[in-house]
């Protein structure tokens, strides 16, 4: 059903893998891998500690758990003697083997002997020539028992061997830092070193190298480590953001569907809780606005269509947002704080981004409010997220999920009726001070049997089968009146306003995931001109590709535009758009 094919897979050294997998790399196992859309993303992975253990094949890192020396397993804090070197004292370090020569205390007899297995020779004949109070050692001020292990400082292991003292000093790792501090034995690093540039930080300090990795100062060592995020299971009614839409978080969650406000015809506005009001205003009017802080604004300029003066349609938008005011007109005309825009699209970082797409105007902002405009047939839309709700007021409605008080006036009171709350939002100012308040009026009212039911006719289109796979996830009952009201008051126009309803009826099924392609040759065909290279498509991507972004990567031009697709002409897959027509892009002249 799309138009371009996507990649579901990703190939790396003769293996495949499915899309969001995360696997460790096959030929490098110190990375990580995930398969994203085709792309294979890999992150290097950083080992807590390093020893002298040889790695097993296909492991990161050692297993630095004891020592193994001379084919025997140590544990961590043991000391040893080698069985072919009585003479040598030996410790397990953190996976390293440090060792020391024993230095023998000189014996005080004439014939000293070395016991078998023993390393320092001893005085025999004096030993059973006292009557067991040489076997006492007297060392530091004080006596000894024979065989007693003690410590006399931080780095010694002494123990008291026939009236001979011997100790053993505990041998200390090498270190490989500059700056270090004195410990209770052993010198400790307490910076470590984070590039080229001799940047350093303290022992204990940690930080973000990504959105996903950490990494600490562990005593000299870098140590880091990535996180693994959780299969995400979004409730009904929820919708997904992922990294890019939330900068500085690693995994995606769960966030609530943004809402969206649709002014057409002539016209009808369904507010951000899903309620349809009547209004044929001709003046300008508060369509919505951010009520609480004021961080943005949407105004609508309403006039006649044709001779009723109890009719209109809206014809310019007015947007303010972060102290830039956006005005574009039925011709798509931008204006930026009064001067026009020469062409499009227009970036202003970080704030705005505005870009036409077949019939629709676009415009994206920081706060996530987006907003679109098919001038041709009248239709508005603005779409606001979560964080705005119980905020707003204005035409839209306040977005409180509540449609039973969408008729809310300026002064929190409940309307009557539709006509008394769209006057009520009328924008205030010098121009509009003779601008009049609409009246109530039903076109259909003021025209014979037989036109009325020719429009009843031919707005049953949307009630058919033609749109039945879209009638579950948006009702046609609100778009139904709403075209009989329309094509009563289009007179000889009926055809236009039939299709302005049925399109409007169609955005709202693309926006809710249903694509309808419900244009014929006989019903609101749209005729591209295809000696330009366009042709029409129901649900083109509104990324308008040129010969401008042709080379960027179509991740960075869709996080700027609108989502989701929109109808109308478009160059065909694989072509871009170049001075109002569709050429290959090999040819795009070179800039």
């Amino acid at each position: 059903g799309s138009c371009c094919r996507t990649c579901e897979m990703c190939e790396l050294d003769g293996h495949t893998y499915s899309s969001t997998t995360t696997f460790p790399h096959p030929t490098e196992p110190c990375r990580i891998c995930q398969c994203q859309q085709g792309v294979v993303r890999c992150i290097k992975l950083g080992c807590e500690r390093s020893c002298s253990h040889p790695r097993e094949e296909g492991a990161c890192c050692p297993d630095c758990s004891g020592c193994r020396y001379q084919d025997t397993l140590y544990e961590d804090g043991q000391f040893f003697n080698p069985p072919d070197n009585p003479c040598r004292r030996c410790s397990c370090y953190e996976g390293n083997v440090l060792c020391r020569d024993t230095r023998c205390p000189v014996p005080d007899c004439a014939k000293p002997e070395t016991p078998s297995g023993e390393c320092c020779p001893k005085c025999t004949e004096a030993i059973h020539k006292c009557c067991g109070s040489c076997e006492n050692c007297f060392y530091l001020n004080q006596t000894w028992s024979n065989g007693h292990r003690f410590q006399p400082n931080a780095c010694q292991d002494c123990v008291c061997i026939n009236g001979n003292i011997q100790c053993v000093t505990k041998a200390c790792r090498p270190l490989s830092c500059p700056l270090n501090q004195q410990g209770t034995c052993c010198p400790i690093c307490d910076r470590c070193y984070l590039d080229v540039e001799n940047r350093n930080v303290a022992s204990g300090f940690s930080w973000r190298v990504s959105e996903c990795q950490s990494c600490r100062c562990d005593l000299g060592s870098i140590v880091c480590s990535t996180q693994q995020c959780p299969m995400l299971d979004c409730p009904h009614g929820m919708l997904t953001y992922k990294q890019p839409v939330t900068p500085g978080e690693c995994c995606p969650h769960c966030i609530p569907r943004p809402a969206s406000c649709v002014a057409f015809g002539d016209p009808h506005y369904q507010t951000f809780d899903g309620r349809m009001i009547h209004f044929q205003g001709t003046c300008r009017y508060l369509l919505t606005a951010d009520c609480s802080r004021a961080a943005f604004r949407v105004e609508v300029e309403n006039r006649n269509i044709g001779g009723d003066a109890r009719v209109s349609w809206t014809d310019r938008v007015h947007m303010t947002v972060a102290h830039h005011r956006i005005t574009v007109d039925g011709f798509y005309n931008v204006m930026l704080n009064g001067t026009q825009v020469p062409h499009l699209p227009l970036l202003i970082k970080p704030y705005i981004f505005i870009d036409k797409s077949a019939n629709t105007l676009l415009i994206n902002t920081h706060l996530g409010v987006r907003l679109s405009w098919n001038a041709l047939q009248h239709h508005l839309q603005v779409e606001v997220p979560s964080s705005f709700k119980k905020k707003l007021c204005g035409l839209c409605g306040n977005f409180n999920n509540l449609p039973q008080d969408d008729l809310r006036l300026r002064n929190s009171r409940i309307a009557r009726s539709d006509i008394q709350f769209g006057n009520n939002w009328k924008v205030l100012g010098r121009e509009m001070q003779s601008c009049p308040d609409a009246t109530p009026y039903n076109p259909c009212d003021g025209i014979s049997y037989r036109k009325r039911k020719r429009a009843n006719n031919a707005c049953k289109v949307i009630n058919s089968d033609l749109f039945a796979q879209c009638h579950q996830v948006v009702s046609p009952a609100m778009y139904f009146s709403a075209c009989v009201h329309d094509v009563c008051a289009c007179g000889g126009n009926e055809d236009y306003c039939l299709c302005d309803v049925l399109e409007t009826y169609a955005a709202q099924c693309r926006r809710a995931g249903v694509v309808v392609r419900w244009r014929s040759s006989t019903l609101c065909a749209l005729n591209c001109p295809s000696e330009l290279g366009y042709v029409f498509d129901e649900c083109g991507s509104p990324c308008k590709r040129t010969c401008a972004n042709t080379n960027l990567p179509p991740s960075v031009i869709e996080e700027q535009c609108y989502m989701p697709c929109v109808s109308g002409c478009q160059c065909p897959a694989g072509m871009v758009e170049y001075d109002g027509r569709c050429i290959n892009s090999m040819d795009c002249p070179d800039t």
